[in-house]
């Protein structure tokens, strides 16, 4: 009968409506966290945080299956059964009663507590909820509000970073103006946001960041490489070769100008001089791809040089083995056999 009282009194009743809402709100902030997964990252980490920490408290606030009522029972059975021996006739007790009563002790009921042992899980979990929400909480909290702009600048750049890594590129560029706000000449900065103007096809504006960039330090390489990349994009070939060959003057073992220099007298149909340039990127075995082999044996297949045609094509097809011009240009050019063995795998991916 007491189990039943409690399981109906106004005070369960109260925790399950309070351990419902706290989940409901914790499933609302999931959601939250989701829709803005692909808008900024810094916003989803909190929103995590505030989820576990209210759905923690659900649990917590959950009723316990476990009334209190029912040790109390248990003490009454046992006072009345203490009461009863006491009442009856005192006899001498063997050494096996004894032993018994010992037994009997150790596994008696009035040592089981359920209750304690779930306020101590719900204390665990509450903890745990409470870490969870300072872990991912308090970090931006001190971001936004902290008074150190040079750190927070860091900070918002290596997001910005971290973001463009992983092709979340609005939420770079958020990240990168919130870095830039902070420290106006913050020149890693500004090539990073200009990199993602430039993929928004905003690449006039992205011009513009790079040349502050550059009035701010006039040697910063990665910055004119970047412009001369956008140069590139926007087929002003003259305008990138102009910028690149002081850089590469100053710089000579930069191998991803080199690659960039060949790119551009390529575009222009100019072979040789961008089979100059790309032997040089060769030259470093970081810089070899499918791509740059396969345009090199092009290359050397048009200057009739076809045995280092030959040693490009099947170089390429270690970096990538599903192009299927290079089989057909491989089979074209290698006789016998292994020519067909090259045709036939043409056919074969032309019609995949």
């Amino acid at each position: 009968m007491n189990v039943e009282q409690g399981a109906n009194s106004p005070n369960r009743d109260t925790a399950e409506k309070k351990s419902r809402i706290f989940f409901i709100t914790g499933y609302a902030f999931l959601i939250a966290m989701a829709l803005f997964w692909s808008v900024d990252s810094s916003i989803v980490y909190i929103f995590l945080g505030i989820a576990c920490f209210f759905l923690f408290l659900g649990f917590n606030a959950r009723p316990r299956t476990v009334v209190r009522s029912e040790s109390k029972s248990y003490r009454s059975q046992y006072q009345r059964e203490y009461q009863t021996q006491r009442e009856q006739p005192v006899a001498t007790e063997s050494v096996e009663d004894k032993i018994k009563q010992i037994f009997q002790r150790t596994s008696s009921p009035r040592g089981v507590h359920p209750t304690d042992a779930m306020a101590k899980g719900r204390k665990i979990a509450m903890a745990i909820g409470i870490g969870f929400f300072v872990l991912f909480a308090v970090p931006f909290v001190v971001a936004l509000f902290g008074s150190d702009d040079f750190a927070e600048s860091r900070f918002y750049y290596a997001l910005a970073q971290n973001h463009f890594d992983t092709q979340q590129y609005d939420s770079a560029y958020i990240e990168y103006k919130r870095a830039l706000a902070l420290d106006p000449e913050y020149t890693e900065a500004m090539v990073g946001y200009g990199r993602v103007l430039s993929i928004r096809d905003e690449r006039d504006s992205a011009i513009l960041i790079f040349d502050r960039a550059l009035e701010i330090d006039p040697d910063y390489s990665d910055a004119t490489y970047r412009k001369a990349q956008v140069w590139y994009d926007q087929k002003k070939f003259s305008e990138a070769t102009g910028i690149l060959t002081p850089l590469l003057i100053d710089e000579p073992q930069n191998y991803n100008a080199m690659l960039l220099m060949g790119d551009c007298y390529y575009a222009q149909d100019n072979f040789v001089d961008a089979l100059s340039w790309y032997e040089n990127a060769y030259q470093n075995a970081e810089m070899r791809s499918s791509i740059l082999c396969y345009l090199m044996g092009y290359m050397y297949e048009i200057k009739q040089e076809n045995a280092r045609a030959i040693e490009l094509y099947k170089e390429a097809l270690t970096y990538d083995d599903t192009i299927a011009d290079i089989y057909d240009r491989l089979g074209r050019l290698v006789p016998g056999d292994e020519g067909n063995a090259y045709r036939a795998k043409a056919i074969e991916l032309q019609k995949n």
